[in-house]
């Protein structure tokens, strides 16, 4: 068996390929491949996903505040709009 140490490369089972037209060299073939997981791709990923939570709760905080700036907006536009509302009622009524 391998170890961690070992060069996966070195120990790919390979294929000899004959080539349609007979003059060429026939020429070896092999399979793909796949990436090992190592410690360090593990921590990596660990690390990605923690980002992507990290991001996720400063968003729906951020969201939170601005959903509460938007209700105070759109209070004090509502009280305005009311205050202009009695003054010009109570200005209509002087007159």
């Amino acid at each position: 068996n391998l170890t961690k140490e070992d060069d996966v490369r070195k120990f790919v089972i390979r294929r000899e390929v004959q080539p349609k037209n007979a003059e060429k060299k026939p020429y070896t073939k092999a399979p793909k491949i796949q990436r090992l997981v190592t410690p360090v791709v593990l921590q990596r990923k660990r690390h990605i996903l923690n980002l992507k939570k990290r991001r996720a709760e400063n968003a729906k905080e951020a969201e939170v505040e601005y959903k509460a700036l938007l209700a105070k907006r759109v209070k004090e536009a509502a009280e305005k709009r009311s205050e202009i509302k009695k003054r010009r009622a109570s200005s209509l009524h002087k007159a």
